[in-house]
């Protein structure tokens, strides 16, 4: 930190790659120092945005996070084809103990895993489902009273049928970068 208090880019960058939701560290819209051109974490009250470089960074992220799902959590993942959706999942995964392949359910619909923390946990991909209640079929009813907790993408196509969301994860692409909006009236995910 310099004598100011405020960071170099360097240090930004460092920080974001450590952890990368410690550059949340004032409460305006912008880091200290970088004179509102910033690309790190901006935080919006029950929003934050932040810049992600590299599927590493976005891995690195969703460990970062991994602490803040509890049993009941559902967390919509909102986003085009290729914006690095299954790729937080995955980060988030890593860090609830989940070992062993951890592929996109595209073609599954839905992948159920055991954690480390006592609870199991829902993956679900609904990019192929034309009509709500095709979830039927997969047996999602099956998990309603279960007390897992749901990563869902592609929420909006399962629709009356999944559980309301507690967390919105919007992801899309930016200049080399992935642009990550996090919401939530939950505040230990905007911190």
């Amino acid at each position: 930190m310099c004598s100011d208090g405020t960071y170099s880019k360097i240090e930004k960058q460092n920080l974001l790659l450590a952890d990368p939701i410690a550059l949340r560290c004032c409460t305006n819209s912008t880091m200290p120092g970088t004179n509102g051109n910033t690309n790190y974490s901006i935080d919006y009250g029950t929003s934050m945005e932040l810049e992600v470089r590299s599927p590493a960074e976005m891995v690195a992220l969703g460990r970062s996070w991994s602490s803040r799902v509890r049993r009941d959590t559902c967390i919509y993942f909102e986003g085009g084809l290729g914006t690095g959706k299954t790729t937080l999942i995955q980060g988030i995964l890593r860090g609830l103990g989940v070992a062993g392949p951890i592929p996109s359910p595209t073609f599954t619909i839905l992948e159920p895993y055991v954690t480390n923390v006592g609870y199991e946990l829902l993956h679900l991909d609904l990019y192929r489902i034309n009509q709500p209640h095709e979830l039927l079929n997969v047996g999602i009813e099956d998990y309603a009273t279960s007390g897992a907790a749901w990563f869902i993408e592609w929420p909006s196509r399962g629709t009356d049928i999944i559980p309301p969301a507690d967390v919105e994860i919007s992801l899309m692409h930016g200049s080399n970068s992935r642009i990550v909006t996090i919401q939530s009236q939950r505040t230990e995910w905007l911190t």
